[in-house]
């Protein structure tokens, strides 16, 4: 279990869970479908801090540190969080301190991931034969390289090119403890996994410190804190480049640079050699992320009780594509080309409530809960890409010369949100809520 998608995954009624499969790919959460026609995401809450849409944070979470996961589905449940819960809320709990007891954990894995169920595609034999069919029929001139398929063999398979058996492994540490005053939880994670297409994997880095003291018999404080770091290198191929590339052609000419389809397309396709993409071709996205919060709770009377939590989620996340020159066909690159891209995304919380629990005799219990929450949200982009390098070794945007761009986007936003619950219950089994 390596990432938070795959723990509610087939355990929670109604809720679906997608992913793609890539290394960190970050997985959709739908709950009783799709409602909405723009993001239909449900909202994420950790530890009490609500992340803002549009960013998932789900691969933040190093799933070792969860320690229960609530989802809310009906709008009763989720009214509390307005118009940010209408498809629905996830709250996730960290772990914390058990008094009294230290615990030592140490959690480590490795795997092999391979491909299950593979695609059968045409081998050359095949592709010239029905090549050799289709422009017959169209009343084309065929191929005379084609005119014995049988004599190509099995050629290449494309699909077996870009894919692999692909190793992976988890580490975690976690130390927590305390007394009837105070508990604490801390961990460490890394996460290395590579993906089954070449050029593709993912590694993770977390760091988790939770607290909680008790100050006085009538003051409560806290803080819970990730520090997370990923990375993610990719090519620039596509399975879907493979499955349609030309099985006859190999994957490396003789003198070895790779093949590529030269001549009518008719003939030969038009597909880029997709083992070329991927080596030549850097992709890389590099996140840095940050969520905390810190709380104080205050007894003011028996069962009244004021919290409050400030919070923060930041993101930083920069991505860099190198497409090196090169003579790949149908379509060589002339002049390599660089593009960056830098991103900030920060988003302030704060929540205050009031509660009054109180139970009333052995039947009657009551709870009263009127609070405030403001966020406020803060994002910054900026990117350039340019071409035309008098050397590959100097791979920074200030040394191209041809075609240089730049562009960028700022935008803010802020909510504030007045609350207020009354929950009722009867012999602990009938229940209203308003």
């Amino acid at each position: 279990n390596t990432q938070f998608g795959y723990s509610i995954e087939g355990k929670a009624a109604g809720v679906q869970v997608i992913s793609s499969g890539a290394p960190g790919a970050n997985s959709s959460i739908q709950i009783r479908g799709l409602g909405s026609i723009n993001d239909s995401s449900p909202l994420l809450v950790i530890d009490g801090v609500p992340t803002p849409s549009g960013i998932n944070y789900l691969n933040t979470i190093n799933p070792n540190d969860i320690a229960t996961i609530d989802v809310l589905k009906d709008a009763s449940s989720a009214a509390i969080y307005g118009s940010q819960g209408a498809n629905g809320v996830v709250i996730v709990t960290t772990r914390k301190g058990t008094p009294g007891q230290n615990h030592l954990n140490i959690d480590a894995f490795a795997g092999i991931q391979s491909v299950a169920n593979k695609l059968d595609v045409l081998n050359a034999s095949q592709f010239a034969f029905l090549n050799n069919e289709e422009l017959t029929n169209a009343n084309k001139t065929t191929n005379p390289g084609y005119a014995d398929p049988a004599s190509l063999g099995a050629g290449t398979n494309w699909l077996n090119a870009i894919l692999r058996n692909a190793p992976m492994q988890s580490y975690s540490l976690s130390y927590s403890g305390g007394t009837d005053k105070s508990n604490y939880y801390v961990s460490g994670s890394v996460l290395d996994q590579q993906g089954v297409v070449i050029d593709s994997k993912y590694r993770r880095y977390s760091l988790r410190i939770n607290t909680n003291q008790k100050l006085f018999d009538w003051l409560k404080t806290g803080n819970t804190l990730t520090l997370g770091h990923d990375e993610k290198p990719t090519g620039r191929g596509s399975i879907s480049g493979a499955l349609s590339s030309n099985p006859v052609l190999p994957v490396y000419n003789p003198d070895g640079s790779y093949s590529g389809p030269v001549g009518q397309s008719q003939w030969y396709g038009s597909q880029t050699n997709p083992v070329g993409l991927y080596n030549l071709v850097q992709n890389n996205t590099n996140g840095y992320n940050v969520i905390g919060s810190v709380y104080a709770e205050v007894t003011i009377l028996p069962g009244l009780t004021f919290k409050t939590t400030p919070g923060l989620t930041a993101t930083f996340y920069d991505t860099r594509t190198w497409a090196p020159q090169n003579d790949l066909q149908p379509s060589p690159q002339t002049q390599s080309y660089l593009s960056e891209s830098y991103n900030k995304r920060i988003t302030y919380n704060w929540d205050n409530y009031l509660t009054y629990d109180r139970r009333f005799g052995k039947d009657h219990h009551l709870t009263l809960l009127a609070g405030t929450s403001a966020e406020a949200n803060s994002f910054n982009y900026m990117n350039g890409n340019i071409s035309g390098f008098a050397s590959d070794l100097t791979q920074q945007l200030n040394n191209g010369t041809v075609l240089p761009n730049v562009g960028g986007d700022a935008n803010q936003w802020s909510l504030f949100s007045l609350m207020g619950r009354v929950n009722y219950s009867y012999k602990d089994r009938y229940l209203i809520t308003a």
